[in-house]
């Protein structure tokens, strides 16, 4: 084995080393980028089911306001007085006005939590973004500095009297 077959193994071993070092760095900015696109759905997800829970609620709480009004409503009328007049009537308004303030916090804890998430998928994504163009640039970056070695290693071995293609 002469001195250009070594070199024609050193040229190769320095090609292939930086082509799979720049796989293998692509590849995890990829699988990351994978993970926080999982993630982003993942949060988007807890979103609607935020929204859809805050609705459901509010829909209960509306069920047991309309249930408390009734009640007052029945005992009212059973003691022959006007539920719609007077003290009554304004205990009723009040119970209905209580009501809706109660279904409308619920409402707007739901919102703020899907938007905490939704916010989250944002980042998700962003996240998922910058991963992507680092595996693009790693690689790139990998090819180039190969590239630049092995330049290198071949102007050294020309300096040094040895052409690894000679007589190729």
């Amino acid at each position: 084995m002469g001195i250009e077959t070594l070199a024609i193994a050193s040229l190769g071993a320095s090609i292939a080393g930086g082509v799979m070092g720049g796989m293998a760095t692509s590849s995890m900015y990829n699988y990351q980028s994978q993970v926080a696109k999982n993630n982003q759905i993942m949060a988007q997800q807890n979103a609607d089911y935020a929204t859809q829970a805050g609705e459901v609620e509010s829909q209960r709480e509306g069920m047991k306001t309309a249930q408390q009004i009734g009640t007052i409503k029945t005992q009212g009328g059973a003691s022959g007085l006007d539920v719609n007049a007077g003290s009554k009537g304004q205990v009723v308004e009040s119970a209905t006005e209580l009501g809706q303030l109660d279904a409308m916090t619920i409402r707007n804890n739901a919102a703020w939590k899907a938007y905490g998430f939704k916010t989250q998928a944002m980042n998700f994504g962003a996240q998922a973004d910058v991963y992507s163009q680092a595996a693009t640039k790693s690689m790139f970056s990998s090819l180039i500095g190969t590239a630049s070695s092995v330049s290198d290693k071949w102007a050294s071995f020309k300096m040094q009297g040895i052409d690894p293609f000679a007589g190729t």
